[in-house]
């Protein structure tokens, strides 16, 4: 039987990335030049979304919420993986079983195999290597 917590509720966490997004001081700089541009050449440009979804294995309870001096049992978890990328800026908002992680507004090629492989890092990792 499968163990993993319920189906992530797409439309929630795609709403919940938007209000991130629309908070976070890298991203809405380079979203407003990126529609001051686009105004200039005489069109309209508004947030364009995938989501992506998947499992994924980790060696504790905590799954990708790893921060250092974190309690969490030691157990094999696996849980669900969403990502919300943002197309025109290249961001993405990483949430672990339904729960915003971290963002990644400028993705380098660590981030992008990590996503390809379907195996994202944990938070402390992440602010590392992303």
């Amino acid at each position: 039987m499968n163990n993993m917590g319920k189906l992530p509720n797409l439309e929630l966490l795609l709403y919940k990335a938007q209000q991130i997004l629309s908070n976070d001081k890298d991203f809405v700089p380079t979203f407003n030049k990126v529609c001051a541009e686009a105004k200039s050449k005489g069109y309209f440009l508004s947030p364009d979304f995938d989501v992506e979804v998947f499992s994924q294995v980790w060696s504790n309870t905590a799954t990708g919420f790893d921060k250092p001096n974190t309690l969490s049992g030691q157990a094999i978890t696996e849980a669900y993986t969403t990502v919300v990328h943002e197309r025109i800026t290249d961001a993405y908002v990483v949430f672990f079983d339904n729960k915003p992680c971290y963002t990644v507004n400028d993705p380098n090629d660590v981030f992008m195999n990590d996503l390809k492989n379907h195996r994202l890092k944990g938070i402390a990792e992440a602010k590392e290597k992303y």
